[in-house]
């Protein structure tokens, strides 16, 4: 299979994983070199992407769609108020996060930021601008670490 173009390849079914290898041809000068690249480096970013539902007074419970970050804890800091932390995986000037609450029918407002290196935050409001629980019921959120 080696000398093929990738147009050229028959499609797999299976998503690449990020054990997966593939394997490319680097031309040196004057030759080319066989590498194997693993399938992690052909983002830009790292991610980790998940459905987020928190109730009553307690933590968040996250369904994780995908994750190369890494394993974040997550707490309850205060109504309306969670932590993410993973020590040194939110680089500054390099993280992105997005949360979408679900349309649950309540009037909630919600945000996700980088507060620190080791640190993403979620903040989940009412039009009073009050701290309110259990305003993320499988809310989309995701976070984006460059290189």
């Amino acid at each position: 299979m080696s000398n093929q173009r990738i147009s050229a390849l028959t499609t797999s079914s299976v998503p690449i994983k990020a054990t997966d290898y593939l394997e490319v041809s680097v031309y040196n000068g004057a030759t080319y070199d066989s590498r194997k690249v693993n399938s992690d480096y052909l983002k830009p970013y790292k991610v980790y992407a998940a459905l987020i539902t928190q109730s009553g007074t307690g933590a968040p419970t996250v369904t994780v769609l995908e994750n190369t970050i890494g394993t974040i804890v997550w707490t309850r800091t205060a109504a309306g108020g969670y932590s993410g932390t993973l020590t040194g995986a939110f680089t500054a000037s390099k993280t992105f996060t997005q949360l979408t609450l679900s349309a649950t029918g309540s009037s909630a407002i919600g945000y996700a930021i980088r507060d620190s290196n080791n640190i993403v935050k979620i903040k989940t409001y009412n039009t009073s601008s009050a701290g309110i629980d259990d305003a993320l019921d499988s809310a989309s959120f995701e976070i984006r670490v460059y290189n």
